[in-house]
Protein backbone atom coordinates (compact mmCIF):
# COMPACT_ATOMS: atom_id res chain seq x y z
CA UNK A 1 0.00 0.00 0.00
CA UNK A 2 1.29 3.40 -0.95
CA UNK A 3 2.31 6.15 1.87
CA UNK A 4 -0.24 8.64 1.20
CA UNK A 5 -3.51 5.75 1.12
CA UNK A 6 -1.52 4.75 4.31
CA UNK A 7 -1.59 7.97 6.03
CA UNK A 8 -5.39 8.10 5.18
CA UNK A 9 -6.51 5.23 6.93
CA UNK A 10 -4.72 5.83 9.76
CA UNK A 11 -6.21 9.44 9.83
CA UNK A 12 -9.47 8.07 10.13
CA UNK A 13 -9.40 5.46 12.38
CA UNK A 14 -10.91 6.47 15.55
CA UNK A 15 -12.63 3.64 17.37
CA UNK A 16 -10.86 2.75 20.00
CA UNK A 17 -8.73 -0.89 20.26
CA UNK A 18 -9.26 -1.99 24.04
CA UNK A 19 -5.68 -3.01 25.72
CA UNK A 20 -5.12 -6.40 26.85
CA UNK A 21 -4.72 -5.79 30.36
CA UNK A 22 -5.89 -2.10 31.15
CA UNK A 23 -9.33 -2.16 31.95
CA UNK A 24 -11.21 0.94 31.23
CA UNK A 25 -13.64 1.51 34.83
CA UNK A 26 -17.26 2.46 33.80
CA UNK A 27 -19.32 4.82 36.32
CA UNK A 28 -16.08 7.20 37.95
CA UNK A 29 -18.92 9.81 37.93
CA UNK A 30 -21.23 8.48 39.21
CA UNK A 31 -22.44 7.92 42.85
CA UNK A 32 -25.48 5.49 44.73
CA UNK A 33 -26.37 6.21 48.27
CA UNK A 34 -29.18 4.80 50.69
CA UNK A 35 -31.05 7.28 51.46
CA UNK A 36 -33.89 7.24 54.14
CA UNK A 37 -36.82 9.42 52.33
CA UNK A 38 -37.14 11.39 48.70
CA UNK A 39 -36.96 14.89 50.90
CA UNK A 40 -35.16 18.02 49.44
CA UNK A 41 -32.85 18.06 53.02
CA UNK A 42 -31.80 14.59 53.14
CA UNK A 43 -30.87 14.74 49.11
CA UNK A 44 -28.57 17.99 49.60
CA UNK A 45 -27.09 15.89 52.37
CA UNK A 46 -26.44 12.68 50.12
CA UNK A 47 -25.04 15.40 46.86
CA UNK A 48 -22.00 16.16 49.13
CA UNK A 49 -21.66 12.32 50.41
CA UNK A 50 -21.76 11.35 46.55
CA UNK A 51 -19.46 14.13 45.23
CA UNK A 52 -16.83 13.28 47.69
CA UNK A 53 -17.13 9.55 46.41
CA UNK A 54 -17.01 11.02 42.88
CA UNK A 55 -14.04 13.03 44.04
CA UNK A 56 -11.85 10.53 45.41
CA UNK A 57 -12.48 7.75 42.12
CA UNK A 58 -11.25 10.34 40.49
CA UNK A 59 -8.28 11.48 42.08
CA UNK A 60 -7.28 8.22 44.38
CA UNK A 61 -6.90 10.21 46.92
CA UNK A 62 -8.52 8.99 50.74
CA UNK A 63 -8.02 12.27 51.91
CA UNK A 64 -9.51 14.37 49.93
CA UNK A 65 -12.00 15.71 52.62
CA UNK A 66 -10.07 17.06 54.95
CA UNK A 67 -8.70 19.65 52.36
CA UNK A 68 -10.18 23.61 52.54
CA UNK A 69 -11.20 23.93 48.65
CA UNK A 70 -12.69 20.69 48.41
CA UNK A 71 -14.78 20.89 51.92
CA UNK A 72 -16.02 24.56 50.59
CA UNK A 73 -16.76 23.21 47.24
CA UNK A 74 -18.93 20.23 48.95
CA UNK A 75 -21.06 22.58 50.36
CA UNK A 76 -22.23 23.56 46.96
CA UNK A 77 -22.56 19.98 45.26
CA UNK A 78 -25.99 20.91 43.25
CA UNK A 79 -23.70 23.37 40.84
CA UNK A 80 -21.26 19.94 40.22
CA UNK A 81 -24.65 17.53 39.72
CA UNK A 82 -25.57 16.55 36.20
CA UNK A 83 -28.75 14.51 36.97
CA UNK A 84 -30.23 12.06 39.90
CA UNK A 85 -32.88 9.29 40.40
CA UNK A 86 -34.48 7.51 43.02
CA UNK A 87 -34.97 3.73 42.83
CA UNK A 88 -36.67 1.53 45.36
CA UNK A 89 -34.79 -1.78 46.32
CA UNK A 90 -37.23 -4.92 47.30
CA UNK A 91 -35.65 -6.30 50.49
CA UNK A 92 -36.75 -9.44 52.47
CA UNK A 93 -40.80 -10.29 52.48
CA UNK A 94 -41.92 -8.23 55.03
CA UNK A 95 -39.44 -5.57 54.99
CA UNK A 96 -39.72 -2.10 54.09
CA UNK A 97 -38.36 -1.49 49.99
CA UNK A 98 -34.89 0.69 50.63
CA UNK A 99 -34.47 3.68 48.53
CA UNK A 100 -31.37 4.79 46.88
CA UNK A 101 -30.46 8.13 45.36
CA UNK A 102 -28.15 7.36 41.84
CA UNK A 103 -26.45 10.52 41.09
CA UNK A 104 -24.29 11.89 37.93
CA UNK A 105 -22.07 14.41 38.23
CA UNK A 106 -20.46 16.80 35.42
CA UNK A 107 -17.32 14.99 34.34
CA UNK A 108 -15.52 18.32 33.38
CA UNK A 109 -16.47 19.99 36.60
CA UNK A 110 -15.26 17.13 38.81
CA UNK A 111 -11.90 16.93 36.52
CA UNK A 112 -11.52 21.01 36.90
CA UNK A 113 -11.98 21.21 40.61
CA UNK A 114 -9.28 18.35 40.87
CA UNK A 115 -6.82 20.25 39.45
CA UNK A 116 -7.98 24.00 40.88
CA UNK A 117 -6.85 21.72 44.09
CA UNK A 118 -3.63 20.31 43.26
CA UNK A 119 -4.87 17.17 43.14
CA UNK A 120 -4.18 14.10 40.62
CA UNK A 121 -6.63 13.34 38.11
CA UNK A 122 -6.48 9.29 37.54
CA UNK A 123 -8.36 8.48 34.17
CA UNK A 124 -10.47 5.87 33.22
CA UNK A 125 -7.82 3.31 32.13
CA UNK A 126 -6.76 1.85 35.05
CA UNK A 127 -4.36 -1.18 35.91
CA UNK A 128 -6.18 -4.36 36.28
CA UNK A 129 -5.76 -6.28 39.78
CA UNK A 130 -5.71 -9.79 40.44
CA UNK A 131 -6.63 -10.59 43.57
CA UNK A 132 -5.50 -13.97 45.90
CA UNK A 133 -7.47 -13.83 49.01
CA UNK A 134 -7.55 -16.56 51.59
CA UNK A 135 -9.35 -16.33 54.80
CA UNK A 136 -7.76 -18.20 57.73
CA UNK A 137 -10.57 -19.90 60.07
CA UNK A 138 -8.59 -21.06 62.99
CA UNK A 139 -6.40 -23.46 61.60
CA UNK A 140 -8.25 -24.09 58.34
CA UNK A 141 -7.80 -21.73 55.16
CA UNK A 142 -10.24 -21.09 52.74
CA UNK A 143 -9.83 -19.51 48.99
CA UNK A 144 -11.72 -16.09 48.57
CA UNK A 145 -13.18 -15.89 45.14
CA UNK A 146 -14.06 -19.10 44.14
CA UNK A 147 -17.35 -17.99 44.85
CA UNK A 148 -18.29 -14.29 44.98
CA UNK A 149 -21.53 -14.17 46.14
CA UNK A 150 -20.14 -15.06 49.75
CA UNK A 151 -20.25 -12.06 52.09
CA UNK A 152 -16.31 -11.64 52.70
CA UNK A 153 -15.97 -11.40 48.45
CA UNK A 154 -18.74 -9.42 47.95
CA UNK A 155 -17.52 -7.03 50.61
CA UNK A 156 -14.11 -7.02 48.70
CA UNK A 157 -15.68 -6.02 44.98
CA UNK A 158 -17.82 -3.56 46.70
CA UNK A 159 -15.30 -1.69 48.65
CA UNK A 160 -13.47 -2.09 44.83
CA UNK A 161 -16.30 -0.80 43.28
CA UNK A 162 -16.55 2.72 45.18
CA UNK A 163 -12.56 3.19 44.69
CA UNK A 164 -13.05 2.57 40.84
CA UNK A 165 -10.19 -0.67 41.51
CA UNK A 166 -11.00 -3.01 38.92
CA UNK A 167 -10.34 -6.12 41.21
CA UNK A 168 -11.07 -9.77 39.89
CA UNK A 169 -10.41 -13.20 41.18
CA UNK A 170 -9.11 -16.28 39.80
CA UNK A 171 -10.47 -18.80 38.90
CA UNK A 172 -9.41 -21.68 41.25
CA UNK A 173 -9.40 -24.40 39.18
CA UNK A 174 -7.82 -27.22 38.63
CA UNK A 175 -4.90 -25.43 36.55
CA UNK A 176 -4.46 -22.81 39.41
CA UNK A 177 -4.29 -25.23 41.94
CA UNK A 178 -1.84 -26.93 39.90
CA UNK A 179 0.75 -23.85 40.62
CA UNK A 180 -0.74 -23.32 43.71
CA UNK A 181 -1.82 -24.26 47.27
CA UNK A 182 -3.69 -22.68 50.21
CA UNK A 183 -0.36 -22.80 52.02
CA UNK A 184 1.84 -20.86 49.14
CA UNK A 185 -1.00 -18.30 48.95
CA UNK A 186 -1.12 -17.19 52.95
CA UNK A 187 2.24 -16.62 53.25
CA UNK A 188 2.25 -15.85 50.27
CA UNK A 189 5.10 -17.05 48.11
CA UNK A 190 5.44 -14.79 45.76
CA UNK A 191 7.39 -16.56 43.15
CA UNK A 192 4.44 -19.12 42.70
CA UNK A 193 1.99 -16.58 42.64
CA UNK A 194 3.61 -14.60 40.44
CA UNK A 195 4.08 -17.78 37.91
CA UNK A 196 -0.01 -18.83 38.42
CA UNK A 197 -1.32 -15.42 37.64
CA UNK A 198 0.23 -15.02 34.13
CA UNK A 199 -2.65 -16.81 32.75
CA UNK A 200 -4.87 -14.05 33.89
CA UNK A 201 -2.08 -11.27 32.07
CA UNK A 202 -2.56 -8.72 35.10
CA UNK A 203 -1.39 -5.40 35.56
CA UNK A 204 -1.22 -6.25 39.40
CA UNK A 205 -1.06 -8.89 41.84
CA UNK A 206 -2.48 -8.01 45.20
CA UNK A 207 -1.93 -11.03 47.59
CA UNK A 208 -4.24 -11.41 51.13
CA UNK A 209 -4.84 -12.92 54.53
CA UNK A 210 -8.30 -12.10 56.05
CA UNK A 211 -8.35 -13.48 59.79
CA UNK A 212 -10.89 -12.85 61.76
CA UNK A 213 -10.04 -14.02 66.18
CA UNK A 214 -13.71 -12.51 66.91
CA UNK A 215 -16.60 -11.06 65.59
CA UNK A 216 -14.80 -7.78 66.53
CA UNK A 217 -11.36 -8.14 65.39
CA UNK A 218 -10.85 -8.69 62.13
CA UNK A 219 -7.01 -8.75 60.76
CA UNK A 220 -5.63 -8.59 56.90
CA UNK A 221 -1.79 -8.79 55.44
CA UNK A 222 -1.69 -7.56 51.74
CA UNK A 223 1.31 -7.92 49.44
CA UNK A 224 1.09 -5.54 46.12
CA UNK A 225 3.03 -6.61 43.32
CA UNK A 226 3.34 -3.95 40.88
CA UNK A 227 5.97 -2.57 38.38
CA UNK A 228 8.76 -4.76 40.26
CA UNK A 229 7.81 -3.68 43.65
CA UNK A 230 6.87 -5.38 46.68
CA UNK A 231 4.34 -3.58 49.29
CA UNK A 232 3.24 -5.04 52.88
CA UNK A 233 0.82 -3.80 54.77
CA UNK A 234 -1.31 -5.09 57.77
CA UNK A 235 -4.38 -3.52 58.81
CA UNK A 236 -6.74 -4.37 61.86
CA UNK A 237 -10.68 -3.43 62.26
CA UNK A 238 -13.98 -4.34 64.34
CA UNK A 239 -15.65 -5.33 61.06
CA UNK A 240 -15.04 -6.90 57.69
CA UNK A 241 -16.59 -3.60 56.25
CA UNK A 242 -14.27 -1.29 57.66
CA UNK A 243 -10.90 -3.86 57.54
CA UNK A 244 -11.91 -3.44 53.76
CA UNK A 245 -12.64 0.43 53.29
CA UNK A 246 -9.35 1.26 54.74
CA UNK A 247 -7.12 -1.51 53.60
CA UNK A 248 -8.63 -0.71 49.95
CA UNK A 249 -7.79 3.46 50.39
CA UNK A 250 -4.32 2.53 51.26
CA UNK A 251 -4.24 0.18 47.97
CA UNK A 252 -6.14 3.15 45.91
CA UNK A 253 -3.81 5.64 46.83
CA UNK A 254 -0.58 3.45 46.47
CA UNK A 255 -1.67 2.73 42.59
CA UNK A 256 -2.75 6.14 41.63
CA UNK A 257 0.53 7.52 42.91
CA UNK A 258 2.15 5.79 40.51
CA UNK A 259 -0.67 5.34 37.23
CA UNK A 260 -2.09 9.34 38.10
CA UNK A 261 -1.48 11.88 36.12
CA UNK A 262 0.71 13.47 38.73
CA UNK A 263 0.77 17.10 37.72
CA UNK A 264 -2.75 17.76 36.77
CA UNK A 265 -2.15 21.70 36.77
CA UNK A 266 0.72 21.84 34.38
CA UNK A 267 -0.06 23.51 31.15
CA UNK A 268 -0.47 21.62 27.90
CA UNK A 269 2.97 20.52 26.42
CA UNK A 270 4.02 18.60 23.18
CA UNK A 271 6.40 15.79 22.30
CA UNK A 272 7.46 13.89 19.99
CA UNK A 273 6.71 10.05 19.84
CA UNK A 274 8.85 7.69 17.81
CA UNK A 275 7.26 4.13 17.44
CA UNK A 276 9.42 1.25 15.86
CA UNK A 277 8.55 -2.20 14.71
CA UNK A 278 5.54 -1.61 13.11
CA UNK A 279 4.45 -4.49 10.66
CA UNK A 280 1.30 -3.96 9.81
CA UNK A 281 -1.81 -2.00 8.32
CA UNK A 282 -3.52 -3.30 11.22
CA UNK A 283 -0.41 -2.29 13.52
CA UNK A 284 -0.65 1.47 12.48
CA UNK A 285 -4.30 1.82 13.02
CA UNK A 286 -4.37 -0.14 16.51
CA UNK A 287 -1.13 2.38 17.42
CA UNK A 288 -3.52 5.55 16.25
CA UNK A 289 -6.45 4.25 18.04
CA UNK A 290 -4.55 3.36 21.24
CA UNK A 291 -2.74 6.52 21.60
CA UNK A 292 -6.04 8.88 20.83
CA UNK A 293 -7.30 7.36 24.48
CA UNK A 294 -4.61 7.80 26.67
CA UNK A 295 -5.93 9.89 28.91
CA UNK A 296 -3.31 12.59 29.32
CA UNK A 297 -3.34 13.49 25.29
CA UNK A 298 -4.98 15.99 23.56
CA UNK A 299 -4.12 15.60 20.71
CA UNK A 300 -2.30 13.31 18.08
CA UNK A 301 -0.53 14.35 14.82
CA UNK A 302 1.31 12.26 12.21
CA UNK A 303 4.84 13.81 11.44
CA UNK A 304 6.27 11.44 8.87
CA UNK A 305 5.26 8.09 8.06
CA UNK A 306 8.51 5.50 6.77
CA UNK A 307 8.49 1.99 6.76
CA UNK A 308 7.86 -0.34 10.12
CA UNK A 309 8.36 3.50 11.90
CA UNK A 310 6.32 6.46 12.48
CA UNK A 311 7.02 9.53 14.36
CA UNK A 312 3.92 11.78 16.07
CA UNK A 313 3.15 14.73 17.62
CA UNK A 314 1.75 14.17 20.59
CA UNK A 315 -0.36 17.42 22.69
CA UNK A 316 -0.94 16.40 26.38
CA UNK A 317 -1.63 17.62 29.57
CA UNK A 318 -0.20 16.95 33.20
CA UNK A 319 3.30 16.34 32.29
CA UNK A 320 5.95 14.66 30.66
CA UNK A 321 6.01 11.82 33.90
CA UNK A 322 2.24 11.40 33.59
CA UNK A 323 2.20 10.52 29.78
CA UNK A 324 5.12 8.16 30.69
CA UNK A 325 3.35 6.21 33.23
CA UNK A 326 0.19 6.16 31.22
CA UNK A 327 2.13 4.58 28.10
CA UNK A 328 3.86 1.57 30.94
CA UNK A 329 0.38 0.85 31.62
CA UNK A 330 -0.83 -1.01 28.62
CA UNK A 331 2.21 -3.98 27.18
CA UNK A 332 1.22 -2.22 23.46
CA UNK A 333 4.15 -0.19 23.61
CA UNK A 334 7.91 -0.72 25.16
CA UNK A 335 10.68 1.32 25.59
CA UNK A 336 13.30 1.00 22.91
CA UNK A 337 16.01 -0.41 23.44
CA UNK A 338 18.05 1.74 20.98
CA UNK A 339 17.19 5.06 22.65
CA UNK A 340 16.21 5.62 26.24
CA UNK A 341 13.19 7.11 27.38
CA UNK A 342 12.87 8.75 29.94
CA UNK A 343 10.68 11.69 31.45
CA UNK A 344 13.75 13.82 31.68
CA UNK A 345 14.18 13.99 27.51
CA UNK A 346 12.11 16.39 25.06
CA UNK A 347 11.49 13.12 22.41
CA UNK A 348 10.10 9.62 23.60
CA UNK A 349 10.61 6.69 21.73
CA UNK A 350 9.11 2.89 21.75
CA UNK A 351 8.48 0.09 19.84
CA UNK A 352 5.21 -1.31 19.35
CA UNK A 353 5.49 -5.22 21.05
CA UNK A 354 4.58 -8.20 19.40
Amino acid sequence: MRMRQLVGLLCGSLLFCSSANAVSVPGLFRAQLHVSDQSRQVREQALQQGLLQVLVKNSGNPALGSIPSIQAQLQQAGTFLQSYRYQLLSGDPGQTATVQLNLTFNPKAVVSLLQRSDQAVWGQDRPSILVWLVRADGQALQPVGDDITTPLAQTVLRAAKLRGLPLSFPLFDMTDWNHVSLATLAKPDVLTVQQASQRYHPNVILMGKVNSSSPQHWTVDWTLLVQGDQLHWEFTATDLSHLMENSLDTIMAALSDRFAVIDPVAASAQTLLTISDIQSVAGFAKLLRYLKHLAPVEEVNIVTVTPHQVVYRLTYNGGIAGLTRAIALDPLLVPDAKQQVSWQSDNLAYRLST
